[in-house]
């Protein structure tokens, strides 16, 4: 984990109606519905966010997760992540999320202006009937874009090889979605590297926000994983030192880019101006250069799906949004 993620305390807060046990929290006997406030987070200065958690929950239970921020001393508005369910029973993100202070873009939380310090987390968990088994909540995670950022560190090392053997899935195998599931074709493709074979159909049902109708909420892709015994993530990295690290333990990223114009990235299929996902499986130096082994759903048959791009290019079309999946 890097320095711009915070990982949550559960055991500092708050709580009406539920009980933390084993580091879960969970509803009391005869509650259908609780709440969680963490206490104020003071954070290193910082101008976005995205949250992201790990639950537990089943038919007709769900989670609910909010956030506000504090700039210039001001404290935002409470602002919601939608109501969290697994297998695509999502009431999805709620779009006209903004005040003053701030604005929820899906599952980016922007400051309007200047930066924030601080920041404040609510929990909700919800049954249908107190005879239901209870949803779990395990923990949330926060992903910072910094307000100033570091010296980037640099990496040097030419004698570095690494090839992780992430299987290859063309989103364009499934030609009624397939030009809008680049996001949970990623997500099939690294949970089945760890040994879990899901249907991208699945994945994609369980990951579809179903307020905006889109499969890229980088938040509920990863509650997807999580919700199928993985310890994931969203993060914002910064360089390749800190790509590299993860790929050294054997950690597939799935990484987030904007590429404008073919010329930006070179190799690759086409552009996505509204941004794509692709699989880093690993990373090499040849002639001078650092190159990326990449797993690019785009591809028009699962065969074409593992491309090389030139590093130098791929971080600059790169936004620093990591799906970080692992067992």
């Amino acid at each position: 984990m890097g320095k711009n993620l915070l990982v949550g305390n559960l055991s500092k807060g708050t709580c009406e109606h539920l009980k933390l046990e084993a580091h879960q929290l969970l509803l009391e006997d005869h509650q259908n519905h609780g709440i969680y406030e963490s206490e104020v987070i003071e954070v290193t200065p910082f101008t976005s966010l995205v949250m992201s958690w790990c639950s537990k929950t089943h038919e007709n239970t769900s989670v609910e997760i909010w956030i506000k921020i504090r700039t210039e001393g001001r404290w935002s508005s409470w602002f919601s992540y939608g109501k969290w369910s697994d297998q695509g029973n999502n009431t999805g993100s709620f779009s006209g999320q903004k005040d003053i202070l701030a604005t929820l873009d899906v599952d980016l939380l922007l400051v309007n202006r200047g930066h924030a310090d601080a920041c404040a987390v609510r929990v909700e968990l919800f049954r249908k009937d107190v005879e239901i088994p209870t949803p779990l909540f395990e923990n949330y995670y926060i992903a910072f874009k910094p307000y100033e950022s570091s010296d980037k560190a640099p990496f040097v090392d030419q004698t570095v090889d690494i090839s992780l053997k992430v299987q290859a899935y063309s989103q364009l195998d499934i030609p009624e979605i397939g030009n809008k599931i680049c996001s949970p074709t990623c997500v099939a493709m690294v949970m089945a590297y760890y040994g879990l074979e899901k249907q991208i159909t699945d994945t994609a049902k369980g990951v579809m926000d179903n307020g905006t109708g889109i499969y890229g909420n980088w938040s509920y892709n990863v509650a997807y994983a999580n919700e199928r015994g993985f310890k994931s993530y969203v993060e914002r990295l910064e360089n390749l030192h800190e790509i590299s690290l993860y790929l050294k333990e054997g950690i597939p990223l799935i990484a987030s880019i904007k590429v404008k114009e073919l010329e930006a990235l070179h190799g690759v299929y086409q552009t996505y101006p509204s941004g794509h996902l692709v699989v880093i499986t690993g990373l090499f130096y040849k002639d001078g250069k650092y190159y990326f082994r990449v797993n690019d759903p785009a591809a028009s048959t699962s065969d074409k799906v593992p491309r090389v791009y030139l590093v130098e290019e791929f971080l600059n079309v790169w936004n620093g949004i990591v799906y970080v999946i692992k067992r």
